[in-house]
């Protein structure tokens, strides 16, 4: 929620080990505009710092995006797949080989990444996360200019 953003500044990455306990009565809302849009201005704001980082890896300048291209990063910095890397919690994007879900699959593969294990037959598996951003990012549309909002 909006809440998160200053967390994370104010806490660094430890917000990501945190306890949901020990930040639960700091969260009030779910999502409110502050998540995506500057107070004073309402212009498009990226909040989530890891998102930011995600899009730097990809030689992206999260400052200098085109007005299609904030227009789906906003909706992006929540609606992507992620996950947190074992020994800190940090969010880390499974990018380094690209967007598409076969090349972030070959990147979990590559690092032996898994999320869990099942129990009755003790496969290791990847829970992959709501991955609309890149689904979309990869997509006809958007190689077409559109954004997804």
């Amino acid at each position: 929620g909006p809440e998160v953003p200053g967390l994370i500044a104010q806490m660094g990455d430890s917000y990501y080990t945190a306890s949901f306990d020990s930040l639960k009565d700091k969260m009030h809302y779910s999502v409110a505009c502050l998540d995506c849009h500057d107070p004073k201005t309402m212009a498009l704001k990226i909040t989530r710092p890891a998102f930011n980082e995600g899009l730097k890896a990809q030689g992206k300048d999260p400052n200098n995006l085109s007005r299609q291209e904030m227009r789906s990063a906003v909706c992006g910095q929540c609606h992507v797949s992620y996950y947190f890397e074992p020994k800190t919690n940090k969010v880390i994007f499974p990018w380094n080989n690209g967007m598409k879900v076969e090349q972030m699959l070959k990147y979990e593969n590559d690092q032996k990444f898994t999320d869990w294990t099942m129990p009755n037959t003790k496969t290791p598996m990847v829970k992959v996360r709501h991955p609309e951003y890149e689904l979309f990012s990869t997509s006809v549309h958007a190689a077409n200019g559109t954004s997804c909002a």
